[in-house]
């Protein structure tokens, strides 16, 4: 899926680390190629969760919360995007954007 004229496709998994666990602030800061059997699993060993995780777990953090918009089946836990409080992107020129729930957007 994905391929053909007109599409980009990103292969993401190189970019499986998880970069920081904040277990006082209950925050994790990943790359978007884990996936979400690898987040659950380091989540799980710091005593932290999400809400309510979706059924396919080989989902990468990346396209679950970005490209899916997966959730599990308790819908007041919302999808994972909801749990996201703040993300980097690169765009195709290389300029870094940064929105977060408390700085709001910026950009290099």
């Amino acid at each position: 899926g994905g391929e053909g004229a007109g599409v980009l496709s990103l292969r993401l998994g190189g970019m499986r680390r998880v970069l920081c666990i904040d277990a006082a602030r209950r925050r994790v800061t990943v790359e978007p190629g884990l996936s979400l059997r690898e987040l659950r699993r380091v989540l799980a060993a710091h005593d932290l969760t999400v809400g309510s995780w979706p059924m396919l777990l080989e989902q990468t953090v990346g396209g679950a919360t970005l490209g899916a918009g997966s959730h599990g089946s308790a819908p007041r836990d919302g999808t994972l995007a909801d749990a996201v409080v703040a993300l980097e992107l690169r765009c195709g020129a290389g300029r870094r954007v940064s929105l977060s729930e408390e700085g709001g957007a910026g950009s290099e």
